[in-house]
């Protein structure tokens, strides 16, 4: 008979224990993986709590909106944004835009307002960026400066917005066409927007914030050079227009570089593609202003848009129709 000493089974006996240990250390270690799996997960407790918990408050949020809605609703039915505004300041609320689709915020939500009392919670699948979406941005200055969306590229979050204002720049025009002056540099807005730079605008006795395209027809020679939009019309605003610094001003005095890529002019095709719809979006035509394309490689003419609702060319050199009223790439993902 085989007899194992002491030292032997004593070895034995703590192989035995340690394999035990370790066995029983792997699955408390699997538990507690289930456990915590089961807590933090996508579908844990604690993610199903906070997802209940800010989808009743997305709900609370809404209803303040909805109810100041119905509030600020004519006897008629028509709803305007003045009237909203002041409803929803009720809720400690704020309205941001003026005309078609509005941006409203309450309780640390943002919601799409559109010009028929439908809401939409901001970020859900739902909400689409749509043209007349309003953008804010807080300048350099303070200052704050609001754009309408023109379009918006899914893919890139990028969207181009047009300026709500024209940029108080350039000079005053009587509507007798004499020059009475030029706007103030020293004004704490100069080179920012500013509401009343409307160029042009029909039985209004002054133009204000009125620039000529360029001085010369500087794209005569190499017009071929030139990128050409879907609408055959070749956007020509570089450097050589007289437009260029006050937008490359107008960049600087915005900031917001983690959210604007660009500051440049509206193509014929922005404008174009909403023209259709412009009793829609009633803020395409509402100051006179230049576009950055020209009309042909035959005239020294350049697209603009009046507020009369005119949507033509005219001659580059021209200085007391068109104002300047910039566009901005800007990655809507963090605003």
């Amino acid at each position: 008979m085989v007899r194992l000493n002491e030292k032997r089974i004593f070895s034995l006996i703590c192989y035995s224990l340690t394999i035990n240990n370790i066995l029983n250390i792997i699955v408390l270690l699997i538990l507690a993986g289930i456990s915590i799996a089961t807590l933090t997960g996508q579908n844990g407790i604690l993610t199903q709590a906070q997802n209940a918990k800010t989808t009743t408050e997305n709900k609370s949020a809404e209803e303040k909106v909805k109810l100041a809605i119905m509030a600020a609703r004519a006897d008629d039915g028509t709803l305007t944004v003045e009237k909203l505004r002041t409803e929803l300041a009720k809720y400690e609320g704020t309205v941001e835009g003026d005309t078609s689709s509005v941006t409203a915020k309450v309780d640390g939500k943002t919601f799409t307002v559109d010009e028929k009392g439908n809401v939409e919670l901001a970020g859900s699948e739902s909400v689409k960026i749509k043209p007349g979406t309003v953008v804010s941005l807080t300048s350099t200055k303070g200052t704050t400066e609001e754009f309408y969306v023109l379009s918006y590229d899914e893919k890139t979050k990028k969207a181009k917005a047009l300026a709500k204002y024209n940029l108080m720049v350039g000079a005053i025009y009587a509507s007798d066409y004499i020059k009475t002056g030029d706007v103030d540099k020293d004004a704490f807005e100069y080179g920012l927007q500013e509401k009343s730079m409307k160029g042009y605008v029909r039985d209004e006795q002054e133009r204000k914030g009125t620039v000529e395209f360029s001085s010369s027809w500087y794209f005569k020679d190499t017009f071929a050079n030139y990128p050409v939009d879907k609408d055959g019309k070749s956007y020509v605003y570089d450097s050589n227009s007289n437009l260029y610094q006050y937008v490359k001003s107008y960049k600087t005095l915005l900031g917001n570089e983690d959210k604007v890529s660009e500051v440049s002019l509206a193509s014929y095709e922005d404008v174009n593609e909403l023209w259709s719809t412009k009793d829609q979006n009633t803020w395409l035509y509402s100051t006179s202003y230049w576009l950055g394309s020209a009309y042909s490689s035959s005239y020294n003419a350049a697209w603009h848009v009046r507020t009369d609702g005119n949507f033509n060319s005219y001659s580059c050199s021209n200085d007391n129709l068109c104002g300047v009223r910039p566009v901005i790439t800007v990655d809507m993902s963090k605003i």
